[in-house]
């Protein structure tokens, strides 16, 4: 497909200079010059490339139409000559590698003025204004225990990207997330709690105005297949790499499950972050980005390709990736570069 353009310029001028050639007959003076003028036209028709030329939009069409039917939504067929040249694929943690599927392991008041039940309260009442997924755990975790999260009694809810969110509850100022929502608090001074909690987790804070209140850890798991999705790409000559909000703890526990399939791993980033380690990857070749979340969005943009998930990904992932993983198995971006091979090889 990529030789096309390129074999239309040559070929034309190729079939001219050919029909050229026949008016050399009728500077000769020979005779039977209708025949010669024959002999010109069939040259001008038989060497059109105009069959060659439509037959690349048809193709391009049939991989678009290959690929939509196995879950991989390519919104437009440049995209298939840039998966052609990926040399770097980065995939964000929550929700794409892992399941996204939380459980709390462990939720406590650090205050002795604050009753856990209250805690909860507030806590998953104003999670239940948020769509990330740890915010469904919360607030399961919560109805597990008969704590019933009224989310209409929150006020000024604010959500920030890679750090946390906020909310206004019974008069409490209430702040969730993980340990870059303090300066959100007004609190200097960074939670030393990570280093005492098990390693792997997700570790949230809750802090009631300056006051550290309250703390929580959450587990996640791999997606199955995702180990062996990532080493198919290997195969491929492209480099893996996780960029993830979370701590450098939880990261850690991923690179493990997954074996050696991820050969560069970056922990607590904003989304800003990893739009900036996108550019970087993007100077050593083309970068793909696979994403799910509002924090992957800024990625997702600045890469070369951006893919989403779409079952679990946002709207502004969905709307900003140029291909959209119509559903959570990772394992079909593999089999989507091997299709993008298979058209551009014909």
């Amino acid at each position: 497909m990529i030789w096309i353009p390129f074999f239309f310029v040559v070929c034309s001028a190729v079939v001219v200079v050919a029909a050229c050639f026949s008016v050399i007959p009728v500077l000769l003076k020979v005779d039977n010059l209708s025949h010669w003028f024959h002999l010109a036209l069939v040259v001008l028709v038989s060497g059109c490339p105009c069959v060659l030329i439509l037959s690349t939009p048809v193709a391009t069409f049939c991989a678009l139409t290959k690929a939509a039917t196995s879950g991989f939504l390519i919104k437009t067929g440049d995209c298939l000559e840039t998966l052609a040249k990926i040399r770097i694929a980065a995939f964000d943690k929550t929700g794409t590698i892992t399941k996204a599927e939380f459980t709390v392991s462990d939720f406590k008041s650090l205050s002795p003025n604050i009753n856990l039940k209250n805690l909860l309260y507030w806590v998953s009442s104003i999670e239940s204004k948020s769509s990330h997924p740890m915010a469904a755990a919360l607030i399961d975790y919560a109805r597990s225990v008969s704590v019933e999260p009224t989310p209409d009694m929150v006020e000024n809810f604010q959500n920030f990207p890679g750090e946390g969110v906020y909310g206004r509850i019974d008069g409490q100022d209430i702040y969730i997330g993980n340990k870059r929502i303090a300066h959100r608090a007004g609190c200097l001074t960074v939670p030393g709690i990570e280093a005492n909690m098990k390693r792997g987790k997700t570790i949230g804070y809750i802090y009631i105005g300056e006051e550290l209140t309250g703390s929580f850890s959450l587990l996640d798991g791999c997606r199955h297949g995702a180990a062996q999705a990532l080493q198919e790409l290997k195969s491929l000559n492209i480099k893996t790499a996780m960029l993830t909000g979370d701590n450098q703890d939880a990261a850690k526990s991923i690179q493990e499950q997954l074996g050696d399939a991820l050969d560069i791993v970056h922990a607590e980033l904003l989304p800003q972050d990893k739009a900036r380690i996108i550019d970087e990857f993007k100077s050593q070749g083309p970068t793909m980005m696979v994403g799910d979340g509002l924090n992957d969005a800024p990625a997702l943009a600045k890469a070369d390709i951006g893919i989403s998930m779409g079952i679990s990904g946002s709207a502004l992932a969905t709307e900003t990736g140029d291909i959209i993983l119509m559903s959570n198995d990772i394992n079909k971006i593999p089999k989507g570069m091997r299709l993008r091979g298979e058209v551009i090889g014909k």
